[in-house]
């Protein structure tokens, strides 16, 4: 990767992300929806970067330059690899590789078992695409085109939500999007179509209305057949921007000099059919966390969410039909320094999830976190110990977990039990550093974990991270 201010402003060679825009027309790489930040809403990119993770789908294979003069740039980008995929024989054909269809993409990174390794990169994936841009002062404005191409013809699958799903074995997407700030006003949108003709739309604004008050507004319209393959917007499903429409709400206000209130109101609403819901269905998202940081060594924030969701019902009857289902999420989350090299972070969360007619289903999770540091020492440590009990997947609760580097791991914490995990990571020498994490999960309400292939027949399971990175 090569930076520049002049001419080539970008050269990058190997594998690279390319994000443009709001990630509406094309995001390649992770990115992040609503978080409790709630009015840092819009997205701002390099454009082009090296690909530094372990996950093995999303990023580009190829090159990429941009080149610049005055206001202008030009970023062209190409790339071509394979990835994982099911593939399948339709069945008025004869078994040829050239009449093979794509039924799915596979994301995960695993061969694990026969059915794994036989999806591992069956598929050739090109790509093309260019981004033009003008910038100048508080305005911002691109546009980007992207051609996406396959060796297999996708068929989409054949239940009634997925009859707006992608077909056939190429795609274009353009797209234009804009930045502007006026005073204390930002605002930022982006208008993108795919091949089908499908429109689909993204506007907001992130306004300082006082040195303690600060807004956001955010209006999404992502058609049902809006069809692109690499995206991540802002929206429920944030990497299928396709049948939501929704309006986000959002406030932050310092009330005093260590507390500050966040909160937002999301409504959506999807036009057509979801893979749980088969007929046009709400959902409704409500937050509010108050953080109270009354120095450097100390800080603790409360957090309600309320949601409400329309799913399928099975009532016994010839017809499902969907219902709202209510979950309550409350939050307590505590840091703060018991010593110069010891911080302590401490969480009890619960919730609760209940159906219009019928009972409800909650749990809970409480873990304690030690993070060890010494300034000048080439060791750190951080251990968590947890404890959950969380009787179905429906009120799983999920917690970051610190990861080796590159690395990031969220899991789920359901069921009954208790979990720990410690890392260490050590400066060996000069540019090479260790990085050693082991986790370990005890369940209290099964003997038996998984099953096929990745059963375990006992009641724990345990497992080993080791990564090493020399740097010259």
């Amino acid at each position: 990767m090569f930076r520049g201010k002049r001419g080539l402003r970008a050269l990058v060679v190997g594998d690279y992300n390319a994000q443009f825009g709001q990630g509406l027309t094309y995001w390649s790489g992770l990115g992040f929806g609503k978080s409790p930040y709630v009015i840092n809403l819009k997205k701002n990119t390099l454009q082009l970067r090296p690909y530094t993770s372990v996950d093995e789908t999303r990023f580009l294979r190829g090159a990429a330059a941009t080149l610049g003069k005055d206001h202008v740039e030009l970023t062209v980008f190409g790339s071509s690899k394979k990835i994982d995929g099911n593939l399948a024989v339709p069945e008025d054909t004869t078994l040829t590789d050239d009449e093979f269809t794509i039924t799915s993409l596979q994301s995960s990174g695993l061969h694990r078992t026969e059915s794994e390794w036989a999806d591992r990169k069956v598929i050739n994936e090109n790509t093309a695409g260019a981004n033009l841009r003008y910038s100048k002062r508080s305005l911002s404005i691109g546009v980007t085109g992207v051609y996406t191409a396959f060796d297999h013809v996708f068929t989409p699958g054949g239940r009634r939500y997925q009859a707006f799903d992608f077909s056939g074995n190429e795609n274009l997407n353009m797209g234009a999007d804009y930045q502007c700030v006026v005073r204390n006003a930002n605002f930022f949108g982006e208008i993108s179509r795919s091949r089908n003709g499908a429109v689909a739309v993204i506007n907001g604004v992130v306004a300082s209305l006082h040195p303690r008050l600060s807004l956001a507004v955010l209006y999404r319209n992502f058609p049902a057949d809006y069809q692109a393959l690499q995206v991540n917007v802002f929206a429920e499903n944030n990497d299928r921007a396709r049948n939501e429409r929704g309006l986000y709400l959002a406030a932050e206000t310092k009330l005093a000099n260590a507390w500050t209130l966040s909160v937002y109101a999301d409504q959506v609403l999807f036009p057509w059919l979801t893979f749980n819901a088969d007929a046009p269905s709400r959902f409704t998202d409500y937050f509010m966390q108050l953080n109270c940081k009354p120095d450097k060594k100390h800080e603790f924030y409360l957090r309600y969410r309320w949601r409400s969701n329309e799913a399928n019902f099975n009532s016994g009857e010839p017809i499902d039909y969907p219902i709202a289902y209510f979950r309550h999420n409350v939050r307590f989350h505590a840091a703060y320094t018991a010593h110069p090299n010891v911080q302590l972070k401490s969480r009890f969360e619960w919730n609760m999830r209940k159906p219009e007619n019928g009972r409800s289903t909650n749990g809970y999770l409480l873990y304690q976190d030690v993070i060890w540091k010494k300034l000048g020492s080439r060791l750190s440590l951080q251990a968590r110990y947890a404890l959950f009990n969380t009787p179905s997947w429906d009120v799983a609760i999920y917690a970051y977990e610190t990861d080796v580097l590159y690395a990031y791991s969220i899991p789920a914490y359901s069921g009954k039990g208790s979990r720990i995990y410690a890392m260490a990571k050590w400066a060996a020498t000069r540019g090479i550093d260790v990085w050693l994490r082991y986790g370990q999960w005890l369940y209290d309400d099964r003997s038996v974990i998984s099953s096929g292939n990745t059963q375990i027949n006992a009641n724990h399971k345990q497992e080993i991270h080791v990564q090493v990175r020399w740097q010259f």
